[in-house]
């Protein structure tokens, strides 16, 4: 299991309606923001991969995404010219796994919701 919405429901404070939404809205938006990150990732743009990081940070620790947030958090901190060196082929694929696998488990979440 790639979530953990208890931070979510938290910060929710007891509004479902609220969970919901925000799930949703993350369930829709993510498969174009990992889009946006392979490609800037392949096409070596560090100036996109940081925006996108950022943009997704947030996001990802609101739906408990724990085992991604350190790399959102190191992303979003190292420089450009950083970003190279550090963004190897490995933790790529294993963010995009993890954020595939994370949203198949929000889609079953929501039917519980």
């Amino acid at each position: 299991m790639n979530i953990d919405l208890k931070y979510l429901k938290e910060v929710g404070n007891g509004d479902m309606a609220f969970v919901q939404d925000i799930i949703e809205t993350f369930v829709k938006v993510t498969p174009d923001h990992v889009d946006t990150l392979i490609t800037g990732y392949e096409k070596k743009d560090w100036l996109e991969v940081k925006r996108i990081a950022h943009t997704m940070k947030p996001n990802v620790e609101f739906m408990g995404i724990l085992s991604l947030k350190s790399v959102f958090v190191e992303i979003d901190r190292l420089q450009p010219a950083e970003l190279e060196i550090y963004l190897i082929k490995d933790i790529m694929v294993n963010l995009e796994e993890v954020l595939k696998q994370s949203l198949v488990e929000l889609e079953l979440e929501l039917k519980d919701l």
